[in-house]
């Protein structure tokens, strides 16, 4: 399967998944921006071959600014590391609803990676472990394995 055609089987997924709609074009035309999305949350969706991806200031800070533009909502980030064998979201702690965002703080106690200055961080497998957390200057984000996120804390 080539990557156009992975990447919109991943968008079609995470909107059943998270009850949300995919974006005509894959947020390429103006106004319309981001891969899926739902009433509180702009998504981009990524998926690579490799076993991590790198997440950089410029495009966090893009999402930020679409999902605001957007009518306010909540940036959010569908990761699927090698061809979706693994898969995360991506969050800024304060963005995670209060259930989810006690459960990760109890149980990443002592497992923050502080990148004060980096300019991008990699998400990948934390063993063990369903969620790490990621301190930037740029936010404090939430790294969850996909399925524990909508096992736990997507709200139907």
């Amino acid at each position: 399967m080539n990557l156009k055609k992975a990447s919109q089987k991943q968008e079609k997924k995470v909107a059943k998944e998270l009850n949300a709609n995919t974006v005509v074009a894959s947020g390429a035309m103006w106004g319309s921006k981001g891969d899926v999305r739902n009433d509180e949350y702009l998504i981009e969706c990524k998926m690579t071959q490799r076993p991590f991806y790198s997440l950089t200031k410029s495009v966090w800070e893009k999402i930020q600014k679409e999902a605001l533009k957007d009518g306010m909502r909540i940036p959010m980030m569908c990761i699927d590391l090698e061809n979706g064998k693994k898969q995360f979201i991506v969050m800024l702690i304060d963005d995670l609803p209060p259930k989810a965002k006690t459960v990760v703080e109890c149980d990443t106690e002592g497992l923050f990676e502080i990148h004060p200055f980096q300019i991008s961080f990699r998400i990948k497998e934390t063993k063990g472990y369903y969620a790490n957390v990621v301190e930037t200057s740029w936010g404090t984000f939430a790294i969850m394995d996909k399925q524990e996120y909508l096992h736990y804390f997507k709200e139907v």
